[in-house]
């Protein structure tokens, strides 16, 4: 059980764990997850995939990139000692800040302290990506598990992530709102190359059937596919495991969530490298910088709910 506690291993950095365990030829595949609204479980499951991942032998780097909410560590059950403000202050490196929460997966907690990576100057900027692409380099997946909605850095976010992962549920509003998200980032400047999780299904049916419905809209006023990666059931044990700060696939490896998300693991380990990855979290955070203006944190973007999901196309 993880628990919650400090972390030696944080306090030493995690120097000695650099070397790939993947072959060198072998790129980072970045997958960014994301949700229209807060609520469905997004965070969860980005934890529990990268526990998932790692126990299939992957190294995974789990990026906790919402800006004023971040919370893996907790459901980690973790006390980092450090997080990226300590990092933004100069109180330390970045790969003092990584925690390893088990064999094979990494996070970098964000704390209530993200935002103020807006406060670092140019030569800290640099300092901050040229170490993250570097440490990026040693893992095979790198999750990045961004704020809920439709923030003006989310969207700047999802322009760089490359594969996203939209996280849903059969109700009529998170489907909306996920395919508001969809669109927008589909319409903007990057080329991402979306999957979706329907979580808090009743059973298969209902999730294919929600499914379903956004695909269907996608694809009618998008020419948009939007594979289905995987169906997460509304499991009595999450929220459960929830309370105690330990992952659900530690704490029930044999609820139904729990084979869910390690069939979602397979899924997308077992999936052929797409040609173009993603450019992973030190180009997202590249082109979080560069955006016009100060950096500020996520509001919504204006007329994203008209863009997003006009009730003329969305019969969900």
């Amino acid at each position: 059980m993880i628990g919650l506690r400090e972390h030696s291993r944080q306090a030493s950095g995690l120097v000695g764990l650099r070397p790939p365990a993947s072959p060198a030829c072998r790129q980072t595949r970045a997958l960014a997850v994301a949700s229209g609204k807060g609520g469905v479980g997004k965070t969860s499951i980005a934890v529990n995939l990268g526990l998932a991942l790692a126990r299939r032998g992957t190294r995974v780097l789990l990026f906790d990139g919402d800006l004023g909410l971040a919370n893996a560590d907790v459901l980690l059950g973790l006390r980092p000692e450090r997080t990226l403000r300590d990092v933004v202050v100069g109180r330390c490196r970045l790969s003092e800040v990584l925690i390893e929460a088990e064999a094979g997966l990494h996070l970098a907690p964000g704390g209530s302290g993200l935002a103020e990576l807006l406060h670092l100057d140019e030569a800290g900027r640099r300092e901050l990506l040229l170490e993250l692409g570097e440490l990026e380099r040693s893992y095979d997946f790198v999750l990045m598990d961004l704020a809920a909605g439709l923030g003006r850095d989310v969207v700047r976010l999802l322009a760089h992530a490359g594969e996203v992962l939209v996280v849903t549920t059969p109700e009529p509003t998170a489907l909306t709102d996920a395919y508001a998200l969809v669109k927008v980032a589909h319409r903007g400047p990057g080329d991402n190359r979306f999957g979706l999780v329907v979580n808090l299904a009743n059973n298969e049916l209902d999730g294919r059937e929600a499914a379903c419905r956004l695909q269907r809209v996608a694809r009618a006023f998008l020419d948009l596919a939007l594979p289905l990666r995987g169906i997460l059931p509304n499991c009595a044990q999450v929220p459960e495991s929830v309370r105690s700060q330990t992952p659900t696939l530690t704490a029930f490896p044999r609820s139904p969530f729990s084979v869910a998300v390690r069939a979602l693991a397979g899924e997308l380990a077992g999936q052929p490298e797409p040609a173009s990855q993603g450019e992973g979290v030190a180009a997202l955070l590249r082109a979080w910088f560069a955006g016009t203006g100060p950096w500020r944190r996520s509001r919504a973007v204006p007329g994203a709910a008209s863009t997003g999901a006009r009730r003329e196309e969305v019969n969900l």
